[in-house]
């Protein structure tokens, strides 16, 4: 009889914890959308490096150095590209006999910049040069990067289109930063 009395008890307390919870749950309201309406402008600068690589008996010092500045420039739009759209990161690893036999990592931007300006070329001590750039965010298009407004012409998603690469035609991109 007590037995039945405390196992009766207990089925109590534990539907009533179970309905105390079920009831919190639905109190709980939905997450407001977040709104981004002080924004002011943001200007991202970033540095790229390069270098003519080995030297070729083809290209002359003048050439090279051109070779040099153009590098530093991609580069530091690949830099640009990963700071506004971030960077995809690919990664295997292979295991065999509980030891890594193989591990393997790829990074990929793909990324269409606009408006970037060049704030500074400057070759260093050891013949690379180092390009500085600077990208103005406007308050625009850093709600359309935060919030995603499909209705905003700004928000827009650019098509990048060359007919030298046609595994590019027609991708888009994430923001159109015009």
């Amino acid at each position: 009889m007590i037995k039945k009395i405390l196992f009766a008890g207990s089925m109590v307390l534990a539907l009533t914890l179970t309905t105390g919870c079920a009831s919190k749950k639905q109190e709980q309201s939905a997450p407001q959308a977040q709104t981004f309406t002080n924004l002011e402008v943001v200007i991202i600068r970033v540095n790229g490096y390069g270098t003519a690589g080995e030297e070729n008996v083809q290209l002359n010092a003048t050439q090279r150095r051109l070779l040099a500045m153009r590098a530093s420039k991609i580069d530091a739009y690949r830099s640009l590209a990963e700071r506004v759209n971030g960077t995809r990161i690919q990664g295997v690893t292979t295991v065999n006999n509980l030891a890594t036999t193989d591990d393997s990592i790829r990074a990929f931007v793909d990324s269409l910049i606009r408006d970037a300006r060049v704030a500074n070329v400057r070759e260093l001590s050891d013949g690379s040069f180092e390009t500085q750039l600077e990208l103005v965010l406007e308050p625009e298009v850093q709600r359309c990067m935060l919030e995603g407004e499909a209705d905003n012409p700004i928000c827009r998603p650019a098509t990048v289109s060359s007919s030298s690469q046609p595994s590019q035609q027609g991708r888009n991109t994430r923001y159109h930063l015009d």
